[in-house]
């Protein structure tokens, strides 16, 4: 095994993401939960259920975040772009407990938000940029090549979803826009889980080759 803290660091990244894919999941059987329980008036039962799922789903987000910063510092021995990835993922810790500190405000908590899901994207492409890295002087060009894939269909589908975000902003008076932003939001809300799955594939990938 020619790097073995990337191999330790991909594979514990690789689970982390695995487990928000798993949030994701609960957050939508949650979602649903908490509007049949508005619709009917609350059972017992279903505020059990919908308080043992949320609690669930914050363990389960704790632990993944906790795996992410495990993985990226043991990657970042063997390849820089963790350690810029680590360096952002570290920023969102701020950024998000400011958010909460000013909560109140819903403009600057709204700003460190977004700033907080942008670093997100950035952690993203400095994860598959060291992936193509190791792939390229491991020669194995297949993985760097699929990296270099992913990461334009990344770029692709959060241009779109800016472009979206702006025409909703500039257009909030115009329902006929509005609703095609809506309708548009909604394929590249689809085309970035489409992006994700092929991440947790790409990563499954690079676990394979580090391994060797």
């Amino acid at each position: 095994m020619t790097y073995p803290n990337a191999y330790e660091g991909v594979k514990k990244i690789r689970t982390a993401e695995i487990i928000g894919l798993l949030i994701g999941v609960v957050g939508i059987v949650l979602s649903i939960m908490i509007t049949a329980a508005g619709s009917s008036g609350g059972s017992g039962g279903t505020i059990a259920g919908v308080t043992a799922l949320a609690l669930i789903t914050g363990i389960l987000a704790i632990v993944a975040f906790i795996l992410k910063l495990l993985g990226l510092n043991r990657a970042a021995k063997d390849e820089p772009n963790f350690k810029t990835a680590l360096v952002f993922a570290l920023a969102g810790i701020v950024l998000s407990i400011l958010s909460s500190a000013f909560s109140g405000n819903a403009t600057v908590s709204g700003i460190f938000s977004t700033v907080s899901d942008i670093l997100d994207v950035f952690i993203f492409i400095m994860v598959v940029r060291g992936i193509i890295s190791l792939a390229k002087r491991l020669g194995n060009s297949a993985v760097a090549q699929k990296g270099n894939s992913l990461l334009k269909k990344l770029v692709a589908v959060y241009v779109i979803m800016i472009i979206i975000s702006l025409i909703g902003n500039l257009l909030q008076k115009n329902p006929t826009a509005m609703t095609i932003a809506g309708i548009l939001l909604l394929i590249a809300g689809i085309l970035d889980l489409v992006i994700y799955i092929s991440y947790l594939k790409y990563l499954g990938k690079a676990v394979a080759m580090l391994q060797k």
